[in-house]
């Protein structure tokens, strides 16, 4: 199972402690919003990880084409992998032809330049319904992987679960879930589940994980 892990921090200690945990532990990914990414770069060679930008983190109610510039001062930084927060109010008002142009936009400036793109969803606004709605324009539109919360909302681990299994088994796409992981318990519970990946909300947990590496 893939593991990344969100770095969301902001002072220099936790920030330098947060890619420090992920780089020893060989974590498939740090995921920092793209205005930390000049910030880590004082400190840090990203060559020695991997890193995606989080765009309009965490409510994604930016216009289009700030996201896009976004996008844009991204790429200038060197970064290679992009996590799109889908506009909560749209999902909230099951706004389905919003999101979608404005995905297309952001896949099509990532595709000129060479970068991936993911779109984060914060699943808990949204009913199962509109959800695989959602997920089945964004594959339409591009997306080969999505990521189901922020970590910014209060989550319940079964509910995440069972979202992110509904949309790999009935929509074929890759899942990494943003789930409230406190423990080796709850990390088993995802393993056992088969989803693509995961994704931490903080590099303290990793001391209560003993299995992963």
């Amino acid at each position: 199972m893939r593991v990344e892990l969100l770095c969301n921090e902001s002072k220099y200690p936790d920030i330098l402690r947060c890619i420090f945990e992920a780089s020893e532990k060989k974590l498939d990914q740090i995921c920092a919003p793209s205005g930390m990414i000049p910030r880590i770069d004082e400190i840090f060679i990203r060559e020695h990880c991997n890193f995606s930008a989080l765009v309009d983190f965490p409510y994604g109610i930016s216009e289009t084409r700030i996201r896009v510039h976004e996008i844009l001062l991204s790429a200038k930084r060197g970064v290679k992998d992009i996590d799109l927060v889908i506009n909560r109010s749209d999902i909230e008002s099951s706004n389905l032809n919003s999101i979608r142009k404005d995905f297309r936009t952001c896949f099509n400036a990532c595709k000129e330049n060479g970068l991936t793109i993911r779109p984060i969803i914060e699943y808990r606004i949204a009913d199962d319904e509109f959800l695989y709605e959602l997920c089945a324009s964004l594959k339409y539109n591009g997306a080969t992987e999505i990521v189901i919360g922020t970590g910014s909302m209060v989550d319940d681990i079964l509910d995440n679960i069972i979202s992110s299994k509904l949309i790999e088994d009935k929509l074929n796409l890759r899942v990494v879930s943003c789930s409230p992981i406190l423990s080796q318990e709850h990390y088993d519970i995802f393993y056992d589940s088969n989803i693509h990946g995961i994704r931490l909300k903080s590099y303290k947990i990793l001391d209560n994980l003993c299995t992963i590496w």
